[in-house]
């Protein structure tokens, strides 16, 4: 097999083309499929909804279609991410000497992903249906008809799926700072970077989200409760880490011995 190293410009070029077709490929048949359960997955999101004492309605001629297309595109483009990671990992993996360094990315790609698919569960499952029973609450002692447009709707949804999905990768990110020798867990722990990032959270989920006290406590609240997962993640890397390094000191002590013995 040709070294991928030894490959020229334009052969590498050709690989980054049939990765790319095929990530398309795949995105465009993902995209198909989920058009055929257009239907069963708008009603499932429109439940949430519904559940929660809202009325739904179009405004528009063209939203109905509008909206399914928007969700459809957004699921589609969210199964692809594995597929779009995994093909990066490939092309770049000849870059790296050893095999050992490929290993650990594709540990952390499998990780990531792992995480973004908790995140957006967690999301359908647990967030969203709390913030609009939240806002149906607030916005039930008002004397007007509550009735919203799907389209404002379908935009919270997918914002607070977007984020938490997004948000559940601090411990992976965390995970690979330390990892990388950046930070350390002694750090992390530290009264300073705790406060630096509560601030920083806080921060991001107020311009992330719309503006209203649910909607920021909701994304807001799992971005506090994942620095300790972050720091229980490093410190498992860590210990793993350490175990790997005494096995090759034990390998190679045991390797040595055994060549003086034979000479």
């Amino acid at each position: 097999m040709k070294d991928k190293n030894a490959m020229s410009a334009k052969e590498h070029l050709a690989e980054l083309r049939h990765r790319l077709i095929f990530v398309i490929v795949f995105l465009i048949v993902a995209m198909g499929i989920e058009l055929t359960f257009s239907d069963y997955i708008m009603d499932v999101l429109f439940s949430i909804a519904k559940v929660a004492g809202f009325k739904l309605i179009y405004i528009a001629p063209q939203e109905s279609i509008v909206q399914k297309l928007r969700v459809v595109v957004s699921i589609a483009v969210g199964t692809t991410i594995p597929i779009i990671l995994y093909e990066c990992v490939a092309f770049v993996s000849p870059v790296f000497a050893t095999k050992e360094a490929v290993r650990s990315i594709k540990k952390f790609v499998t990780v990531a992903v792992v995480m973004f698919v908790v995140g957006v569960v967690f999301a359908f499952c647990i967030a969203c249906p709390i913030a609009m029973k939240f806002l149906y609450l607030l916005s039930e002692k008002s004397a007007l008809e509550i009735q919203i447009s799907v389209e404002k709707y379908i935009s919270l949804f997918l914002t607070i799926v977007t984020c938490l999905g997004i948000m559940f990768q601090i411990p992976v990110v965390c995970t690979a700072l330390v990892s990388s020798g950046v930070l350390s867990v002694e750090q992390l722990k530290s009264k300073k970077v705790m406060k630096v990032y509560f601030i920083t959270a806080t921060a991001l989920s107020a311009i992330l989200t719309p503006p209203d006290p649910i909607t920021l406590l909701v994304v807001m609240l799992p971005m506090w409760a994942l620095y300790p997962l972050s720091l229980l993640m490093c410190k498992l890397f860590r210990k793993e880490r350490c175990k790997d390094g005494g096995r090759k000191k034990s390998y190679s002590k045991s390797g040595s011995r055994s060549g003086t013995g034979q000479s």
